[in-house]
């Protein structure tokens, strides 16, 4: 994990899609960023498609950026540390076409040079950026502890030593 010393951070603005100008967009990425980005999906390879992320932290000095997964899909799947845009003027200002969920447990700790980045046709990943009104958000967002999945039935593993009794005491 980086220092806070090495995450270059831009405040939070308002601006829909930042001008990146002649620097590449790799130089000038920052938390509340929104990426085009294949989200690695481990149980089903097939199932990956290009979709907006966001960027909560970005350590230059390593050449890594944290995404976290965005998902238009409003399920059950996934809950936990979660960042919603919703609304017109919030998804127009972030440059979002439909409402989404960032789901904080779901991150990728990635190279910026990372081919899962997908360029657009003016050559840069950035889709938009959070309005200002997201800034508390993306802190929690950015500070959270990811939590591990629970796969599986792993907590019901018998102890080294102990048995369990199939039979049962009747009093």
């Amino acid at each position: 994990m980086p220092t806070p010393e090495s995450l270059t951070e831009r405040p939070v603005t308002s601006a829909a899609a930042p001008s990146h100008g002649t620097v590449a967009w790799r130089d000038t990425l920052s938390p509340g960023d929104i990426v085009a980005f294949t989200f690695p999906c481990p149980d089903d390879p097939s199932a990956e498609k290009s979709r907006p992320c966001l960027v909560v932290a970005v350590d230059h000095a390593a050449g890594e950026a944290e995404v976290v997964y965005g998902t238009s899909r409003w399920t059950s799947a996934n809950r936990g540390q979660e960042l919603h845009v919703t609304g017109r003027a919030a998804c127009a200002e972030a440059s979002l076409d439909r409402p989404t969920r960032f789901v904080g447990t779901r991150r990728a700790r990635v190279p910026l040079t990372c081919p899962r980045f997908v360029e657009c046709r003016d050559g840069t990943a950035v889709l938009g950026r959070l309005g200002d009104q997201f800034r508390a958000q993306l802190d929690g967002l950015r500070n959270a502890v990811p939590r591990r999945a629970r796969r599986g039935r792993s907590h019901l593993r018998r102890r080294a030593g102990r048995t369990l009794s199939t039979t049962r005491k009747t009093t």
